[in-house]
């Protein structure tokens, strides 16, 4: 007697595009490892992207399919062509749907890296034994250096101290450790200061109320 039929499985690097966001989402470490996020948390970027913020789905590329393909390929350093093959799309429609899913994180952003109140007209109420030393503190900030690849002939501006190819970063946050404000584009070989006096001349920076 012939034993069981088995019907072999799609094998996880066969899957392309749509296929290979959904199984990543129903396995919630893959997900993690893969996006940088747990499945909760991509349903309710994803959900925020197409109700508010311009992401749609095309006759190319749904629209999870897109953002999975940007946090994949942020999250762990992908290329253009590691995009073009992984999700078998052509080089032009993968470069074009990522600049459109950019500009709605971009645009998210900014609902979201900002102060819940923009007064600061209560103390944080983590600081009130600390009264009245830290009254006036609304948060912390500091710079961080994030690697990049740049030209060969922007490659002297980019360089920092340690001699690596950098954006300085200026990030500040508040008391519960919610970013309000992230300054990119500076380049590495800018000074600290000079990164925060940028930032100063930024229409969203979260400047504290005077005095």
């Amino acid at each position: 007697s012939q034993g069981p039929v088995v019907i072999p499985s799609l094998h996880l690097q066969e899957l392309l595009g749509l296929q290979w966001v959904s199984l990543n989402l129903s396995v919630r470490q893959r997900c993690f490892d893969n996006f940088r996020m747990y499945p909760e948390a991509f349903d309710q970027l994803h959900r925020a992207l197409v109700d508010w913020h311009g992401l749609q789905s095309t006759e190319e590329f749904d629209s999870m399919e897109a953002l999975g393909m940007v946090l994949w390929a942020c999250g762990t350093s992908q290329s253009q062509t590691q995009m073009q093959y992984r999700f078998g799309k052509s080089k032009g429609s993968v470069s074009k749907k990522f600049g459109e899913v950019l500009e709605a994180l971009f645009s998210f952003a900014h609902t979201v890296i900002r102060p819940k109140d923009e007064n600061y007209s209560t103390i944080h109420h983590k600081l009130s034994k600390y009264s009245p030393y830290f009254d006036g503190c609304v948060g912390a900030l500091d710079g961080t250096h994030i690697p990049v690849e740049v030209s060969r002939n922007e490659r002297d501006d980019y360089i920092n101290r340690t001699g690596r190819t950098t954006q300085n970063v200026l990030c500040i946050c508040d008391f519960d450790m919610q970013y309000t404000y992230i300054g990119v584009g500076m380049a590495g070989a800018n000074h600290d200061m000079s990164v925060l006096k940028k930032g100063l001349e930024c229409p969203n920076y979260p400047h504290p109320p005077r005095g």
